[in-house]
């Protein structure tokens, strides 16, 4: 019935209102009986509101009768002349939606959803498994467990909707008489379904989630958004009337999580999503996700699953995934067979995952499952590398790259002629012609140059920019405080740095690798062309200066040296960005691996 009355109301509004190809109208009716309109018409955006309003309530009376029209209400209307529309880039629907969303529609519009994406502040992780019961939802609260016990905050949004199980998994949360909720993700997303007036909203972002304190020293909490608070008449009522198509083409549960971030500082947003093939799977999957955990037992039935979903992605460009096999016995024999299951996968370009067994008499009303953390440490870790990666994109991508590296520079230059030369930890084997030849890996690099970044000199240089250039004042911006109490985003990137030092001095220093070359931003790109060029460029040294080896001809390396490199680097650098700037093409660019690669991917570091 809804789509015959669309039909009736469009062809009626159409031959009343539009006379050029640049107006249109769009009708849509919810399942709960109101119409919503967008009419682009120099005539209809001329009339007075309430006038339109009764002439269609009136259309509407005409084509059903009053009884059954009185079902029906006008819901939006929006009307614009020709000029407003094409000021707003507003356009008309190719087609108006009858069926609910599919997964394939979800991903034809991965264009769009991308660039939405790129502009928030925080992160949306979805869980997703092919089929049910291989620990998708205990990966998820494990995981995000382990983060909060880090010092981040992690929103969690119970998405499988129609099994939901976050109101039993967090009931002591829930149900506290002081800091409880009444209210699900259901009851917000029907109100808003249903409601036209916005002043008529009664349930609150703050009335429909829950905080856990994991760690009060570093600031680090769950905050818990459940579908329901109980599964009742209600809920069910509520969820048949919910269509992922309205919730989807409206942006509703978008404008929900950024409600969240209006009032709570968070990190990362993990989402529980439904299994299978479904619409309830696929839009939040696909549209929301930052990045997708795919989560599969090893076997046939959820590896072939799991192959088709990989697939349906990659046609689209998605590869912002990661696999991780799940319940399988931690030993040799378990392994190997989830290794063996794994590798039938295609086209999966990732080490294996691995979350180890955990009985479920181990997570009996015992979250969080303290005991069993350690299965989920690698998933754990990825998930983390992956957030400092996209820090790192945002950074820089607000600096000015170019006074950087040339700050850098100064130091570097500086330091040559003064700095001793002081043995470093790493030697390297200086190989003969015809022989194989040997590479510095991406961590030998970096525990080199983080030592030698590690000396008093740089320290005082980093605190002089800091505090006279202020270069580096974006760092406590891109990414938002990471809990309410006001801890940085810098607070978190220490990796592989002395955690006794000042957190700005940790971040400088990565920011520093990172401009060189962009190992934490692209790792598969660059790790394995920039080692090779920084082995050669240690060669060359020791070769030049006839350094003497030991017996096994190893060269042992000093912090002159690696000076050397990096100003040499810079230098490529810097000359390669300013001549690019003015339309140079920068001639030598092919004399090493490190400037071929620089040169060749400066659009994927976002520079």
């Amino acid at each position: 019935m809804s789509d015959i009355l669309e039909d009736f109301l469009e062809a009626k509004l159409q031959d009343e209102f539009i006379r050029t190809d640049e107006e249109w109208v769009n009708i849509y009716i919810t399942p709960l009986n109101r119409i919503d309109l967008t009419i682009v018409s120099n005539i209809a955006d001329e009339m007075d509101k309430s006038e339109l309003r009764g002439y269609i309530r009136n259309l509407v009376f005409e084509y059903l009768g009053v009884d059954e029209g009185s079902r029906y209400s006008i819901g939006f209307l929006d009307t614009y002349n020709t000029d407003e529309a094409d000021d707003l880039l507003l356009q008309k629907p190719e087609y108006r939606r009858k069926q609910p969303i599919t997964w394939s529609e979800v991903v034809s519009m991965n264009n769009y959803i991308r660039s939405k994406i790129s502009s928030r502040n925080y992160s949306v992780i979805c869980f997703y498994s092919y089929k049910g019961g291989v620990g998708r939802t205990t990966a998820l609260l494990q995981v995000a467990y382990t983060l909060a016990a880090q010092g981040k905050n992690i929103v969690l949004i119970d998405f499988d909707i129609e099994a939901p199980s976050f109101h039993l998994l967090f009931k002591k949360w829930i149900d506290d008489p002081k800091y409880g909720i009444k209210y699900g993700l259901v009851d917000y997303l029907y109100e808003r379904m249903a409601s036209v007036d916005p002043e008529e909203y009664k349930i609150k972002i703050t009335d429909v989630f829950t905080t856990i304190k994991v760690n009060e020293t570093l600031n680090g909490n769950i905050y818990v958004v459940p579908a329901t608070v109980k599964l009742t008449n209600q809920y069910i009522f509520k969820l048949a009337q919910l269509h992922s198509n309205i919730i989807f083409e409206n942006e509703y549960v978008e404008e929900f999580i950024d409600a969240l971030a209006s009032r709570l500082k968070f990190n990362t947003v993990f989402i529980d999503t439904r299994t299978g093939i479904n619409q309830w799977g696929a839009f939040p999957l696909l549209g929301f996700a930052d990045q997708i955990v795919l989560v599969a037992y090893p076997n046939e039935e959820n590896v072939e699953g799991l192959t088709n979903i990989i697939e349906l992605m990659q046609k689209v460009g998605l590869d912002n995934y990661v696999v991780a096999m799940s319940k399988f016995e931690d030993d040799d024999k378990g392994i190997n067979i989830a290794k063996e299951y794994f590798d039938k996968l295609k086209d999966i370009k990732q080490e294996f995952l691995g979350i180890g067994y955990m009985s479920s008499a181990d997570m009996i009303g015992k979250y969080p499952f303290l005991d069993n953390l350690e299965p989920y440490k690698a998933l754990s870790d990825y998930i983390s590398e992956s957030e400092i990666v996209k820090f790192n994109v945002k950074f820089l991508s607000k600096v000015n790259v170019v006074e950087i590296l040339k700050h850098i520079k100064r130091c570097f230059s500086n330091a040559e002629d003064i700095i001793k030369d002081e043995t470093l930890k790493t030697d390297i084997s200086l190989l003969k012609k015809g022989e194989q030849e040997a590479e510095l890996t991406e961590e030998g690099i970096r525990k080199l140059v983080m030592e030698l970044l590690d000396s008093s000199i740089f320290n005082e240089y980093i605190d002089a920019i800091l505090e006279s250039k202020d270069i580096f004042k974006c760092l406590s911006n891109v990414n938002g405080s990471s809990g309410s109490s006001g801890s940085t985003q810098t607070e978190d990137i220490k990796e592989g740095v002395n955690e006794n030092l000042p957190a700005r001095e940790c971040v400088i220093r990565q920011k520093i690798l990172d401009l060189f070359w962009g190992i934490r931003v692209s790792p598969k790109r660059y790790c394995k062309p920039v080692s090779f060029w920084f082995y050669n460029e240690l060669k060359n040294i020791c070769e030049s200066t006839k350094v003497k080896t030991s017996q096994n001809n190893t060269c042992t390396v000093n912090k002159s040296m690696v000076i050397k490199i990096l100003n040499k680097a810079l230098e490529m650098e810097i000359d390669k960005r300013i001549k690019s700037k003015e339309g140079v093409k920068v001639k030598g660019a092919k004399s090493t691996n490190f400037a071929e690669i620089h040169s060749d991917a400066v659009n994927d570091r976002l520079l």
